[in-house]
């Protein structure tokens, strides 16, 4: 399947992982809080991948949260090039990552070696999307504190990812 490139809401997105989001803690002591500015606008990219990346960074919030606030704040800001782009930071009151495990926590299934019940892709799955389409995902932790996943994409995709390389 093609993953084409269209103009969508940042808003829409916002509401569709609160929506996503308030379904899987329903009953947990976990809040999570959408931070967007109404007046955020659109974003033009793979709406399905952008939608992904989302729901994997929140997917592994919500598996590191016992309780407390799961936030993702949306932000329409200018890299240090001037391209504008959108950064989606998603910030946790969970666990926290030890600084040993940075090194992999993007490679996919090294989370097994710790957490057997977990596949290990999701991150991995984030990191490879980001780079798909130019941006990057940054990660800042405290063990104990929580940790916070920013994705950097462009508010504009340049080109369409290339059809061999399938969908994600």
């Amino acid at each position: 399947m093609d993953e084409i490139i269209e103009t969508f809401s940042l808003l829409e997105i916002a509401a569709f992982l609160e929506t996503l989001g308030n379904k899987h803690l329903h009953g947990r002591p976990v809040t999570l809080e959408i931070d967007c500015p109404v007046d955020i606008g659109v974003m033009r990219a793979q709406r399905h991948w952008v939608e992904q990346i989302l729901v994997d960074l929140l997917s592994n919030a919500n598996k590191f949260t016992e309780r407390g606030v799961i936030q993702l704040r949306i932000r329409r800001t200018r890299s240090h090039t001037g391209e504008e782009v959108i950064t989606f930071a998603m910030t946790d009151t969970g666990c926290g990552i030890p600084a040993e495990w940075m090194d992999w926590i993007f490679k996919p299934f090294e989370i097994r070696k710790i957490y057997k019940d977990r596949n290990g892709i999701g991150l991995a799955t984030v990191k490879n999307l980001c780079e798909l389409v130019g941006g990057k995902i940054n990660v800042t932790s405290q063990v104990g504190k929580g940790s916070t996943f920013t994705a950097t994409l462009p508010a504009e995709v340049a080109c369409q990812v290339p059809p061999s390389l399938g969908s994600l």
